[in-house]
């Protein structure tokens, strides 16, 4: 199995790294073990991780691994380049070296600034830190080669500018195969392998070396191809790996094969610097135990164990018929790679712990069952004892006299045992005794005959006791011995008190086993929990070490969460954020939600459709999410948030000053929400593959054109649609573009009526609102000119949009475009409707007022005068003309942007991928945790109620996610493991407060936080 790069490893992934990461800056450097390490680079919205392992590989990696404790090493190279900028990435020549720059100065270009991190892949492999100066600042391990050089902390580093590729110009220069290198490579060879032959001759008794292969030959002279490239080129010119070099000089059709394959393989050297470089992974199918969380589940499963990997297809593994997975760059495919071989090592080590575990248990039961089988055995023999005691108790009683009678004359316990011996074939009473005698506790050892033996067989037995013993088969032996039974007596008892001895052995025997089974079964359980809790805790130690990276929507760095009906909503964390969001992430029908409070979030909206109206309850919502944020969840003040449309924000006044960071200017009258209690909640968004996402997408397309063309058909009958129809074509209503001048002002469009509502009421919202002492902040009225400036501009901006938008429905083709124009056209037949003159009297009022240029220079001479603290002279005034012009031009560079197609797309394709509650055919990849208002939630299997309180954030969250674990159910679902492989930074960042208190719900054991 591969596990080192070799030369042309380090040529392609050189090249790769120089296409991805160069240009930007070293975030941090983190320890993986006590050779591997984890550098984190970042630029713009990008962030890459690279993975070096000291001697073996470096890659880009899109996995995330478990942190090891902080080394000396990291710390000094956290010293010297975190934060600096990666300017280079060059190979040593062809050599296994690979040199990272990170320039600084000017230009990155001083020496002075500049730093060098050299990476060896060879013999032990090295990470060294280098100075401008190429003295060394610090490695990860001193080598001696000599004692004149020796790589050590103030050494000097031998790296020569002009063999680093692609530095200062150099380009990176492939080997090329020629005839002649390859003659003369080939004649080398023979004279070494002639020269070794003759050394050998030479020595007494000395053997003849073996002959060196053509595959290591080659290997050795041309390190810049290497051994799998070599080996390609040999099998491809029809030559054996293992053939004796030597063999080959003479042999000129060999040598011209070999020439073309080699030639071939420059092609593939050429195509290594020339990023993406395609990568190849060679597997074999292995069998394994499906599920390791179960120790006696046997159900297996076949694998692709990763043997080897190669920036090209080797002839050798081909021939050998490996399963062959093709990668469009050797980052992804070294990154699997490897990451694939540290599961599989962890899955062999989980593999082999079940086994253990196995057998452990196996061994606990083998023990009991063995203990049992000896108390049944013991019972088993006990009754039958008894019974023999009981059928032979006159027998019994002679042998306890016969035996008295000889201690009661004083013989001794040797001469009785001689005795006895003489007498066994005399007398049937002395053949049943047992030597040797037990006289030391009073007993002596009896054979009677076995109860359970059928009687022909024990009179058979008595018959070839009466003769001699030599005679007698081996057979007949056999039966007596079984049709006998040994029982130890007692001298001091008659024969039934022995055998109430062995009943009560039974008895014994009995209550040991019962109280033997009962402590076996609970030791079984105690040892199977045991087993399966080491089992779950390396497991899930292991699982945490090695996972697929998520890629963050551009939302989870806002608060955020989508609505009951389907909306976005987003919300800044600071005042930074705030601006960002209305710069950035805003378009037109998009909705500003906000609160009178100190540390309100700025809330944002987002319309699928800007011709359709918000549903209220999501802007009730949004709100929820404005006053969680605020100084009234502290508080817990019950307040009404507001809203208003996005076309009403401004980051500018009308006198030309700009607003700083996190503050806005409204424009026109603010739409009150009704007052909400503060309850949030927090719960669990499953992400989808990509399969499960398109399907729902799918699906929900269907809806939305069911729903549009329902809408549709309603507002067809309500502007009388089909009489309309009906007529001929050409008296379809059409609005007329070339309107005179008096038409607009009689009939202005909605937009203007808004424009000219917000130049009479303008409000700022800053960080500061609502405190105490602060003064109003407030903005100069325009005068009657520049009301009339801009009474023309927006009659010009009408009539273009006028001429772009479809004019009919035979026009459009959009279903949201005819939607739209039916809602015109029902807007206007309802104004066309008689109105009382009550009604009409404000609006005759306010053009009269607005047509009288006199009276409005007069009423804005008089609100000029109120807001001015100080009067100028006109010739001060005439000077600050080209001034308020400039700062005018400065404000159109501040207005807001449209959100990008990229981000809107995203946004949609993440309201299909997260779901609460995902179907049976759905595949999950990964949880996301969201914080929203609990009214929004009512969809969700996993949620927890959040409401003012003391607790800390960081418990609680751990809580909640224990809490939705434990009411999954099943330990070894994907769910469980996908929550329990969350950090502590997902869990915690979707939380908009800082101290709450939450409420678990009734399913499982409720609790609540102690604060």
């Amino acid at each position: 199995m591969k596990q080192r790069f070799s030369a042309l490893d380090i040529t392609a992934i050189g090249a790769e790294l120089r296409e991805e990461i160069i240009g930007c800056r070293l975030n941090n450097i983190h320890d993986l073990n006590s050779r591997t390490f984890l550098l984190k680079f970042g630029k713009q919205d990008k962030k890459y991780s690279l993975v070096i392992e000291s001697g073996f590989r470096v890659h880009l990696t899109k996995f995330q691994r478990e942190n090891a404790q902080l080394s000396g090493f990291v710390t000094k190279l956290r010293k010297h380049i975190k934060s600096r900028r990666l300017t280079n990435v060059s190979q040593l020549d062809t050599d296994r070296v690979l040199v990272f720059t990170f320039g600084g100065g000017e230009n990155d270009q001083d020496p002075s600034w500049t730093y060098y991190l050299v990476c060896e892949f060879f013999a032990a492999g090295n990470i060294l830190l280098l100075d401008g100066s190429h003295k060394i600042l610090s490695l990860l391990r001193v080598v001696t080669f000599d004692k004149n050089q020796v790589y050590a902390v103030g050494q000097h580093y031998n790296l020569d500018q002009s063999r680093l590729t692609h530095n200062m110009g150099n380009q990176q220069k492939m080997p090329q195969m020629t005839a002649e290198k390859l003659t003369q490579l080939l004649e080398e060879v023979a004279e070494t392998s002639k020269a070794e032959r003759l050394a050998a001759s030479q020595k007494p008794n000395g053997k003849q070396p073996k002959p060196i292969t053509l595959r290591k030959a080659l290997t050795v002279r041309l390190g810049e191809y290497g051994n799998a490239l070599v080996e390609h080129c040999i099998r491809q010119s029809n030559l054996d790996p293992l053939l004796p070099a030597d063999q080959l000089s003479a042999n000129e059709d060999k040598k011209k094969e070999l020439l073309s394959a080699f030639q071939a393989a420059d092609g593939i050297l050429s195509s290594m610097v020339k990023p993406p470089v395609k990568g190849y992974i060679f597997s074999t199918q292995q069998s394994i135990l499906a599920d390791l969380s179960v120790p006696n589940k046997e159900e297996r499963k076949d694998v692709l164990m990763y043997e080897d990997f190669h920036p090209f297809k080797p002839l050798q593994l081909m021939q050998a018929n490996r399963v062959c997975s093709e990668f469009r760059s050797y980052n992804e495919c070294v990154d699997e790679f490897f990451s694939s071989l540290e599961t599989q090592k962890m899955e062999k080590r989980a593999h082999d712990r079940v086994m253990t575990a196995e057998r452990r248990i196996h061994s606990a039961k083998d023990e009991q069952e063995k203990k049992i089988k000896n108390l049944q055995e013991v019972q088993h023999v006990s009754a039958t004892k008894a019974q023999a005691i009981e059928m032979n108790s006159e027998l019994v009683e002679a042998i306890a006299s016969y035996i008295s009678n000889l201690l009661n004359q004083g013989m001794d316990w040797l001469d009785i045992e001689k005795l006895i011996q003489v007498q066994k074939r005399r007398s049937p009473v002395a053949a049943c005794v047992v030597l040797p005698l037990k006289l030391k506790n009073n007993a002596v050892n009896i054979m009677l005959p076995n109860p359970n033996t059928p009687l022909d067989a024990v009179d058979d037995d008595y018959a070839l006791s009466d003769e001699d013993e030599s005679e007698a088969e081996s057979s007949n032996q056999a039966k007596q011995e079984a049709s006998k039974i040994v029982v130890e007596i007692d001298l001091s008892l008659g024969a039934y008190a022995n055998a109430r001895r062995q009943y009560e052995k039974r008895r014994e025997a009995i209550v040991k086993e019962t109280k033997t089974l009962e402590a076996s079964s609970r030791a079984l359980k105690n040892t199977q929990r045991r087993i399966d809790q080491d089992l779950k805790r390396s497991t899930n130690a292991e699982n945490q070490r090695i996972l697929p990276t998520r890629k963050a929507f551009f939302f989870e760095k806002f608060h955020w969460f989508f609505s009951s009906e389907g909306y976005m909503v987003i919300g800044g964390r600071d005042a930074q954020q705030n601006e960002l969001l209305f710069a950035r992430y805003c378009n037109k029908g998009d909705v500003f939600v906000c609160a009178d409070l100190p540390k309100s979030s700025i809330v944002i909206v987002k319309n699928r459709n800007a011709n359709d109206p918000l549903p209220p309850n999501t802007l009730q919502q949004a709100g929820s999410l404005a006053l969680a944020s605020s100084k009234a969840w502290d508080s817990k003040t019950v307040i009404s948030a507001w809203w208003v449309q996005i076309e009403q924000v401004s980051k500018t006044g009308y006198a030309g000053d700009v607003l700083p960071a996190g503050s806005f200017a409204i424009r026109g009258s603010k739409n009150y929400l009704p007052p909400s209690v503060l309850t949030m909640g927090y719960g669990i968004l499953w992400l989808l593959d990509e399969q499960s996402t398109e399907r729902r997408c799918k699906k929900r397309a269907e809806l939305e054109l069911e729903d549009t063309q329902q809408r549709i058909s309603e507002l067809k009958v309500d502007v009388g649609f089909e009489a309309e129809i009906s007529q001929p074509k050409e008296e379809a209503f059409v609005p007329s573009v070339t309107e005179s001048k008096d038409s607009f002002d009689e009939t202005p469009p909605e937009s203007s009526k808004l424009q000219n509502v917000f130049d009479h009421d303008v409000h700022i919202v800053s960080e500061k609102r609502g405190k105490r002492g602060s003064k109003p902040i407030t903005a100069k009225k325009p005068s009657a000119k520049e009301r009339r400036e801009a009474r023309k501009k927006r009659r010009e901006t009408a009539l273009e949009e006028s001429s772009k938008k479809p004019v009919s429905i035979e026009d459009a083709s959009d279903p949201q475009a005819i939607l739209a124009i039916l809602k015109q056209k029902k807007k206007k037949k309802s104004t066309e409707t008689p109105s009382t003159p009550e009604a009409e009297k404000p609006e005759v009022q306010r053009e009269e007022s607005e047509s009288n240029p006199e009276d409005a220079d007069k009423n804005s001479e008089n609100t000029s005068k109120e807001v001015k603290e100080t009067t100028h002279d006109k010739d001060d005034q005439a000077t600050l003309k080209p001034q308020r012009s400039e700062k005018k031009h400065k404000q159109a560079k501040l207005e807001r942007e449209d959100m990008s197609q990229e981000l809107y797309e995203e946004m949609l394709y993440a309201r299909d991928a997260l779901t609460p509650t995902p179907d049976a055919t759905d595949t999950i990849v990964n949880a996301v945790p969201t914080f929203a208002p609990y009214s929004a939630m009512a969809k969700f299997n996993l949620k927890v109620k959040v409401t003012p309180g003391s607790a800390k954030v960081g418990k609680s969250a751990r809580e909640s996610i224990a809490y939705f674990t434990k009411a999954l159910g099943k330990p070894s679902s994907n769910e469980v493991k996908i929550l329990e492989n969350l950090k502590d930074g997902e869990i915690v960042a979707p939380f908009s407060v800082n101290r709450l208190r939450v409420v678990f719900g009734s399913g499982l054991n409720s609790k609540k936080s102690k604060k």
